[in-house]
Protein backbone atom coordinates (compact mmCIF):
# COMPACT_ATOMS: atom_id res chain seq x y z
CA UNK A 1 0.00 0.00 0.00
CA UNK A 2 1.05 3.57 -0.83
CA UNK A 3 0.28 5.34 2.73
CA UNK A 4 0.52 8.49 4.18
CA UNK A 5 0.23 9.94 7.55
CA UNK A 6 -2.18 12.55 8.60
CA UNK A 7 0.27 15.63 7.20
CA UNK A 8 0.08 13.52 3.94
CA UNK A 9 3.71 12.91 3.94
CA UNK A 10 4.81 9.58 2.33
CA UNK A 11 5.75 6.67 4.47
CA UNK A 12 8.31 4.74 3.70
CA UNK A 13 8.37 0.47 4.30
CA UNK A 14 9.67 -0.01 7.57
CA UNK A 15 7.38 2.91 9.13
CA UNK A 16 4.36 1.27 7.48
CA UNK A 17 5.76 -2.02 9.07
CA UNK A 18 6.26 -1.06 12.85
CA UNK A 19 2.55 0.17 12.96
CA UNK A 20 0.60 -2.50 10.88
CA UNK A 21 3.44 -5.56 12.21
CA UNK A 22 1.00 -8.52 13.85
CA UNK A 23 -2.13 -6.95 13.51
CA UNK A 24 -5.40 -6.97 11.67
CA UNK A 25 -5.76 -3.86 9.14
CA UNK A 26 -8.90 -2.35 8.91
CA UNK A 27 -9.24 -0.27 5.65
CA UNK A 28 -12.25 2.83 6.54
CA UNK A 29 -13.74 4.03 2.97
CA UNK A 30 -14.77 7.51 4.11
CA UNK A 31 -15.51 10.65 3.41
CA UNK A 32 -15.89 13.84 5.32
CA UNK A 33 -18.66 14.98 3.39
CA UNK A 34 -20.44 11.73 3.52
CA UNK A 35 -23.65 12.05 6.77
CA UNK A 36 -23.76 8.69 7.10
CA UNK A 37 -19.82 9.00 8.15
CA UNK A 38 -19.80 11.54 9.84
CA UNK A 39 -22.58 9.44 11.70
CA UNK A 40 -20.38 6.19 12.47
CA UNK A 41 -16.91 8.68 12.81
CA UNK A 42 -18.20 9.31 16.54
CA UNK A 43 -17.39 5.75 17.68
CA UNK A 44 -14.62 4.89 16.29
CA UNK A 45 -12.30 5.62 19.27
CA UNK A 46 -14.27 4.26 21.86
CA UNK A 47 -14.09 0.87 19.30
CA UNK A 48 -10.55 1.13 18.81
CA UNK A 49 -9.77 1.30 22.20
CA UNK A 50 -12.24 -1.48 23.13
CA UNK A 51 -10.37 -3.96 20.71
CA UNK A 52 -7.08 -2.72 22.24
CA UNK A 53 -8.35 -3.51 25.51
CA UNK A 54 -9.17 -7.04 24.47
CA UNK A 55 -5.84 -7.44 22.62
CA UNK A 56 -7.30 -7.58 19.61
CA UNK A 57 -5.55 -4.26 18.22
CA UNK A 58 -6.03 -3.32 14.77
CA UNK A 59 -4.53 -0.71 12.67
CA UNK A 60 -6.83 1.51 10.91
CA UNK A 61 -6.40 2.89 7.68
CA UNK A 62 -8.18 5.65 6.03
CA UNK A 63 -9.37 5.17 2.25
CA UNK A 64 -10.33 8.95 1.62
CA UNK A 65 -13.45 9.57 -1.16
CA UNK A 66 -13.03 13.63 0.06
CA UNK A 67 -13.12 15.63 -2.93
CA UNK A 68 -8.90 16.62 -2.22
CA UNK A 69 -5.97 15.11 -0.16
CA UNK A 70 -6.28 18.31 2.04
CA UNK A 71 -9.48 17.26 3.34
CA UNK A 72 -8.42 13.65 3.62
CA UNK A 73 -5.39 14.56 6.05
CA UNK A 74 -8.03 17.21 7.69
CA UNK A 75 -10.39 14.32 8.49
CA UNK A 76 -7.69 12.01 9.17
CA UNK A 77 -6.57 14.67 12.30
CA UNK A 78 -9.45 15.05 13.34
CA UNK A 79 -10.36 11.17 13.78
CA UNK A 80 -6.60 10.84 14.74
CA UNK A 81 -5.73 7.97 12.50
CA UNK A 82 -2.25 7.79 11.98
CA UNK A 83 -2.63 6.01 8.07
CA UNK A 84 -4.00 6.81 5.17
CA UNK A 85 -3.86 5.81 1.22
CA UNK A 86 -1.95 7.83 -0.80
CA UNK A 87 -5.30 10.13 -1.92
CA UNK A 88 -3.60 9.89 -5.66
CA UNK A 89 -3.52 6.08 -5.38
CA UNK A 90 -7.03 5.14 -3.40
CA UNK A 91 -8.34 4.45 -6.75
CA UNK A 92 -6.70 1.59 -7.29
CA UNK A 93 -7.84 0.06 -3.54
CA UNK A 94 -11.54 1.10 -4.39
CA UNK A 95 -11.60 -0.83 -7.47
CA UNK A 96 -9.83 -3.84 -5.72
CA UNK A 97 -12.30 -3.97 -3.34
CA UNK A 98 -15.27 -2.34 -5.14
CA UNK A 99 -16.09 0.46 -3.06
CA UNK A 100 -16.42 3.89 -3.52
CA UNK A 101 -19.00 6.51 -3.23
CA UNK A 102 -21.28 7.23 -5.42
CA UNK A 103 -20.37 10.28 -7.00
CA UNK A 104 -17.45 8.68 -7.86
CA UNK A 105 -18.72 6.20 -9.66
CA UNK A 106 -17.53 8.35 -13.69
CA UNK A 107 -13.93 7.01 -12.20
CA UNK A 108 -14.65 3.05 -12.75
CA UNK A 109 -15.35 2.40 -15.61
CA UNK A 110 -14.46 -1.37 -15.42
CA UNK A 111 -13.22 -2.09 -12.12
CA UNK A 112 -11.60 -5.40 -11.14
CA UNK A 113 -14.95 -6.35 -9.37
CA UNK A 114 -18.91 -4.61 -9.49
CA UNK A 115 -19.33 -2.03 -6.72
CA UNK A 116 -20.29 -3.84 -3.25
CA UNK A 117 -20.60 -0.89 -1.82
CA UNK A 118 -20.46 2.98 -1.23
CA UNK A 119 -18.94 4.97 1.36
CA UNK A 120 -18.69 4.19 5.04
CA UNK A 121 -18.07 0.82 4.59
CA UNK A 122 -14.68 -0.95 6.43
CA UNK A 123 -12.70 -3.95 5.07
CA UNK A 124 -10.32 -5.82 7.33
CA UNK A 125 -7.45 -8.20 6.71
CA UNK A 126 -5.58 -10.84 8.52
CA UNK A 127 -1.77 -10.29 9.79
CA UNK A 128 -1.22 -11.47 5.91
CA UNK A 129 -3.41 -9.67 4.08
CA UNK A 130 -5.97 -11.30 3.54
CA UNK A 131 -9.86 -9.95 3.22
CA UNK A 132 -11.48 -11.50 6.22
CA UNK A 133 -14.75 -12.33 5.08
Amino acid sequence: LDLVNEEGLPMDVEEIAKQVQGKRVALYFGAGWCPMCRDLEFMLPQYMDALKESAQDICLIYVSSDQAAEFQWDRMQKLSIPLGVNYSTANALKSKYGIWAGMESRNFVEPEQPRRSGVPAFVVLDTEGNELK
